[in-house]
């Protein structure tokens, strides 16, 4: 079976329905956490204070018979181009040879660094290809 499309897509997803109030605030919401910023007191307190506000997508990867598999894709604007890039080369490809797929992907992004951003399209793609070759193996 051989792969017939990848790409990053939008799913909107309804916020879930809280059962009760929750019986205190959450420690996220009042703690002080540390992380990489934490030296600069005026975001030091959350990370929403200077982490992008990039909206999250999903790559999708469709095989021949219409069988889809789906890999989160986060940040979703940045990796766009990313899985455009992988897409070129993998689209015609074998959807189980999974290892080959794997291995053509992290050659393809050395050009710009395989690890980082790029190892996040990367892994929603491969992510993908498992969930498509779970479905296509009725597993």
């Amino acid at each position: 079976m051989r792969i017939r499309e990848i790409r990053a897509v939008q799913v909107n997803v309804p916020p879930a329905q809280k059962a009760s109030a929750p019986r205190r605030p959450s420690w996220a919401a009042d703690a002080d956490v540390a992380n990489p910023m934490s030296r600069y007191p005026q975001v030091k307190r959350h990370r929403s204070l200077w982490t992008p506000q990039w909206e999250g997508a999903w790559c999708q990867v469709v095989a021949e018979d219409g069988t889809w598999g789906m890999g989160p894709l986060w940040p979703a604007r940045p990796l766009a181009p990313v899985v455009g890039h992988l897409a070129s080369q993998l689209v015609g490809q074998d959807c189980l040879a999974l290892d080959r797929l794997a291995d053509m992907m992290f050659r393809m992004t050395k050009p710009y660094g395989s690890t980082g951003l790029a190892s996040y399209a990367v892994s929603a793609v491969d992510l993908a290809l498992w969930d498509l070759a779970g479905k296509l193996m009725d597993q």
